[in-house]
């Protein structure tokens, strides 16, 4: 990956200090860039998952702000899409001295771990067989929907939809395995109040755990909505 390079786009809120005569700050009396840059790393690496390899921005070599005489101070720097972040950095007053500036730094965050990808394309319904699935490093910043990083939470999986060979899983891709087939005979629990109500009922769809299935009672012929807990019991709420 391409070093991050980028010019910081700084905001002076305002200046307070020993300047020339012509109005601009001395060497000697600029505060170092590289302090600056050491703050934002410090401030992102605080926040940042321990994995993660900090880029901070190379600042403008021309940029002149003046010493600050006491720890510099870095605040937001929110994630954004793709791991960007913008950390500010400011020499905050104190004791009744007056702030001396701020300034925008931007900072790209790169985590880069192994996700599980499929190795050749697949159809929705069918349990994933372990050599169908691979790892792949990648920024895992970069990924929007999330990922899955364990290839034991995709095999035997089913998936929801058809993918392409190369497709990252994530992890509403996955179905989970079918514990319940439809026509198979059922324990419907009713749990309220601290009791428990049971009665026997009809699948009328698949679903693995946690899934929401139509049951039919098979006593009153009554069509409900329940959640799979296990191969035998799906548990059904009151409407």
């Amino acid at each position: 990956m391409r070093k991050f390079i980028g010019t910081v786009i700084g905001l002076l809120v305002f200046v307070a200090a020993v300047t020339r005569a012509d109005g601009s700050v001395s060497t000697a009396t600029a505060e170092p860039l590289s302090r600056i840059r050491q703050a934002a790393t410090a401030y992102v690496a605080a926040h940042a998952a321990a994995t993660a390899r900090i880029d901070v921005a190379t600042l403008d070599s021309r940029l002149r702000l003046p010493a600050c005489p006491r720890p510099l101070t870095a605040r937001g720097g929110q994630a954004a899409n793709g791991g960007a972040w913008s950390v500010a950095i400011s020499c905050e007053p104190d004791n009744g001295n007056p702030a001396l500036w701020s300034l925008y730094v931007p900072v790209r965050v790169i985590d880069s771990r192994p996700v599980v990808v499929l190795a050749r394309g697949f159809s929705a319904g069918l349990p994933v067989p372990s050599d169908a699935v691979t790892t792949e490093v990648r920024d895992v910043g970069q990924l929007g929907y999330g990922y899955v990083g364990d290839p034991q939470q995709v095999i035997g999986h089913m998936l929801r939809r058809p993918v392409m060979a190369g497709t990252i899983v994530t992890p509403d891709l996955l179905a989970a395995p079918v514990q319940v087939k439809r026509g198979a005979i059922v324990t419907l629990l009713v749990v309220a109040d601290g009791m428990e109500i049971r009665a026997q009922g009809k699948a009328l769809s698949d679903g693995g755990t946690g899934d929401h299935v139509s049951i039919e009672n098979t006593g009153s012929h009554r069509i409900v909505d329940g959640v799979v807990l296990d191969g035998s019991t799906v548990e059904v709420g009151f409407r």
